[in-house]
């Protein structure tokens, strides 16, 4: 299936999986990710730590379901908010497209915390 990666964080986002679940659905998630875009050095990187998990800012705000770094489990979508507004353009964007002012980038960021948030679940 082509699209298995898209396949896999679309159902994590209507069915919350429980915590006995998650390993093995990473291990698929992983392998999904590296179908579709290759075992280079730099996938195999980023596959070591893509993960779907579990995380609670607090007792009230209950339990989201996504993409998560670290064993804090910080949400991936977080952290790119965190970085929105006040991020600087990296040198190898500059680099590459050096048109692209410190707005856009941060609306790139944006549109990735987006994207990455289409993907959680609340419990």
């Amino acid at each position: 299936m082509k699209n298995k990666l898209l396949y896999l964080l679309t159902s994590s986002s209507n069915q919350w999986l429980e915590d006995s679940e998650l390993d093995n659905f990473n291990i698929h998630l992983r392998k999904a990710f590296l179908d579709q875009f290759s075992a280079t050095p730099d996938n195999n990187d980023t596959a070591k730590y893509l993960r779907l998990g579990h995380f609670c800012a607090d007792s009230d705000d209950g339990e989201t379901q996504g993409l998560i770094m670290g064993e804090e489990k910080h949400l991936v979508s977080t952290l790119l908010w965190t970085a929105f507004g006040d991020s600087e353009v990296p040198a190898p964007v500059i680099e590459n497209y050096p048109e692209i002012s410190k707005e856009q980038w941060n609306q790139v960021i944006r549109i990735a915390q987006i994207a990455v948030q289409l993907f959680e679940n609340e419990k």
